[in-house]
């Protein structure tokens, strides 16, 4: 029976664009969700909108950490079909020229499906998601998306079980999340709080913990980098679809697409009245919470 793997971050659009320069192309990425493997149970809230907007919901989730899809299709430019890669052609979605690829949450509340395909219309850079139909999410920005490329280049590698892939996910989170409210950009130094902000996390002391060691560490945030293969990050987006980010090594031949390894050519400036903001994924196991989330104001 197909599992319904649905995220559990409510999505807000903002009601501008980003001052930073984003972008993104038009694009068909079609891939198979295979499993979440590492992954661990966590209770996790999320608060999203703003205003007379916002709404938090809260639960618990047996999906958190690695996604791993199987390329089914990419059909744009040739640029980005040639940076993306296919089924059967090595990319930045087929590293390893087996057709699989690993993804991270960045949205909340949309859904994606465990056994079952999924579409995203848009390659984008990452500052522009998440993303979602319903305005409820808002983009990460251009800090949120530096602190993110820093602190996936330092730790992706740390991730050896279920509590450090938990960790991960929970760290993307609340990167996406609370970096407004947690990241100093005069000391350039993230204090996580995973029991306060837009995004919480609870119940499983391992994985939190070990979030907390990471972006407590003095170099997340400011390039630190040195010593560590460094990744570009990009967001596959769909308003109707969990957004998600994949990893390129900056040494990797694909990724300086058009002699730019941080942004792939014939990018399409989104038009300024484009949602800013896709809310991330949860994997729940309870089709029942779909029916309450607009109601239901759930705690930790």
């Amino acid at each position: 029976m197909m599992r319904r793997f649905l995220m559990g971050c409510l999505a807000l659009a903002c009601t501008g664009m980003l001052a930073s320069p984003g972008w993104a192309s038009s694009v068909a990425v079609t891939a198979y969700l295979d499993n979440v493997n590492p992954t661990d149970s966590v209770d996790v809230q999320f608060t999203v909108g703003q205003g007379v907007t916002e709404q938090t919901v809260g639960f618990s989730t047996p999906y958190v950490g690695q996604i791993n899809w199987i390329l089914q299709n990419v059909s744009g430019s040739a640029l980005d079909e040639q940076f993306l890669g296919s089924p059967t052609t090595k990319g930045a979605l087929n590293p390893n020229g087996d057709g699989r690829f690993m993804t991270f949450c960045v949205e909340g509340t949309q859904d994606v499906y465990i056994g079952a395909d999924s579409t995203w219309a848009t390659l984008t850079s990452l500052d522009q998601v998440p993303f979602s139909y319903d305005g409820l999410s808002i983009a990460m920005g251009s800090n949120a998306a530096t602190v993110l490329q820093q602190f996936w280049s330092r730790h992706v590698g740390d991730i050896k079980d279920s509590t450090t892939a938990a960790a991960f996910q929970l760290d993307v989170w609340e990167i996406v999340y609370d970096t407004t409210t947690d990241y100093n950009t005069t000391t350039l130094k993230f204090n996580p709080h995973f029991d306060s902000g837009k995004f919480q996390a609870g119940n499983n002391t391992l994985a939190v913990n070990q979030a907390a060691t990471w972006l407590n560490d003095a170099k997340v945030g400011i390039g630190g980098t040195a010593g560590y293969t460094t990744y570009n990050l990009y967001a596959l987006s769909d308003p109707y679809l969990q957004d998600q980010v994949f990893g390129v090594e900056s040494t990797d031949v694909v990724a300086p697409k058009g002699g730019n390894p941080n942004r792939p050519s014939s990018p399409v400036p989104l038009p300024a009245a484009f949602p800013a903001g896709l809310a991330g994924l949860g994997l729940l196991g309870a089709a029942a919470f779909l029916r309450r989330r607009r109601a239901q104001t759930c705690t930790i």
